[in-house]
Formats: C-alpha cells, sequence, structure tokens
C-alpha cells in the first residue's frame, strides 16, 4: 500500500523544479530597413564628416523605433555609441543642415524634438 503523504523535502524539491521553468526572454525591436529621405541624402552629402552621417542614420532608426513602440528619440551614449564630444559635434552639423531640432538639459542626453524630411 503507498503512502499518500510527502515529506517536506520533497515539497520543496518539487517547488523548486516547478519554478525553474524558463521564461521566454523578450527580443528588442530590430527594424530591418528604414527610409531614407531625399532631403536627408542631399544634405548629408555636404557633410565632412562620417560621425554625422552615422549619427544620421542612428536617429532614422530612432525614429522608425519610436513610431512602432512610442518614446522619444533620446540621443545617449548607449543608443549612438559615440563618444559624447563626437556625438555633440555631428548633432551640431545636423541641426546646421536642418535635418532636426534638439532639446537639451543639462545633465542629460540631447532630446530630438523634430525630424525635417520634407
Amino acid at each position: 500500500m503507498t503512502s499518500l503523504q510527502i515529506t517536506d523535502k520533497e515539497v520543496q524539491e518539487r517547488l523548486r523544479s516547478a519554478g525553474a521553468k524558463k521564461t521566454k526572454s523578450r527580443q528588442r525591436f530590430k527594424p530591418q530597413w528604414v527610409k531614407l529621405p531625399t532631403r536627408w541624402v542631399e544634405a548629408l552629402r555636404r557633410s565632412k564628416s562620417a560621425s554625422t552621417y552615422q549619427l544620421a542614420l542612428t536617429v532614422l532608426l530612432e525614429a522608425f523605433k519610436q513610431e512602432q513602440l512610442g518614446g522619444e528619440i533620446v540621443l545617449s551614449m548607449k543608443t549612438t555609441g559615440m563618444p559624447s564630444s563626437t556625438r555633440a559635434r555631428a548633432v551640431r552639423e545636423l541641426v546646421e543642415l536642418g535635418l532636426v531640432t534638439v532639446k537639451r538639459d543639462e545633465k542629460q542626453a540631447v532630446r530630438i524634438i523634430n525630424l525635417r524630411t520634407r
């Protein structure tokens, strides 16, 4: 005859094995492509800096993510992968080329307020 009682040790083992189920990790949104407006192509041809071009592509990717997921475009080190001095120079050039409008707050990353695609 089998006993229906289980020991405390067996209960703990069963709880551990039940809690050990793997949960699916959520993958980050990664766009496969973005539109490159002709106005941006023409403006970026005038730029002599590869960093400005690289930042422009990052801005367009982030803008597409923003359209899909919401939020704002923040040009942080994590987002751009650029040192702050290079990023600041590239942001300044994008503003001078008339491609973006930015908002700068003390001690915070630059935020894109408006993309000028037309």
